[in-house]
């Protein structure tokens, strides 16, 4: 079975005391002007994440808002 593809314009980290929150925005139209709307949550230990960056398979870019 073939998953669908899932395009997101933004991803917003969100660091808790247990846990990394990695949210997917989009837009319904794909205007960077229009309304941001989530369209994926990942839940992860921040344990798990930090291995992640450890092993370079995702990396985070400086800055951001």
């Amino acid at each position: 079975m073939t998953q669908p593809t899932l395009f997101v314009e933004e991803i917003r980290v969100v660091v808790d005391e247990a846990f990394v929150h990695l949210v997917g925005f989009t837009t319904v139209d794909g205007s960077r002007d229009s309304e941001h709307l989530p369209a994926s949550h990942l839940v992860m230990s921040n344990a798990a994440f930090r291995k992640l960056l450890a092993d370079g398979r995702c990396k985070l870019a400086k800055g951001g808002h």
